[in-house]
């Protein structure tokens, strides 16, 4: 699933169409690499990692790794149940 995400993060970026949202949240991330994609292509974006608690083991790299950490919240929990209140995409 990772694989897939990093390879086709390019054409999900570009399709997204987010220009003028600033504050993003993705649910279910895993590895924070759309997130990551997203927020470089965007840099005057926020985001917030949304995902159980095993499911972000990798996200702290990938968003240091990408140079966005900073811009990027990493909140544990469960979309079935709530999801991050603030985000406009």
């Amino acid at each position: 699933m990772s694989e897939a995400t990093r390879m086709s993060a390019p054409a999900i970026v570009a399709a997204c169409g987010l220009t003028g949202r600033r504050r993003w949240s993705t649910s279910a991330a895993a590895t924070a690499t759309l997130l990551a994609a997203l927020l470089t292509a965007h840099p005057a974006a926020l985001g917030v990692l949304f995902d159980t608690p095993s499911g972000l083991s990798d996200a702290e790299r990938t968003l240091t790794e990408t140079g966005v950490r900073a811009r990027c919240e990493i909140t544990p929990g469960d979309f079935f149940a709530a999801v991050p209140p603030g985000c406009d995409g």
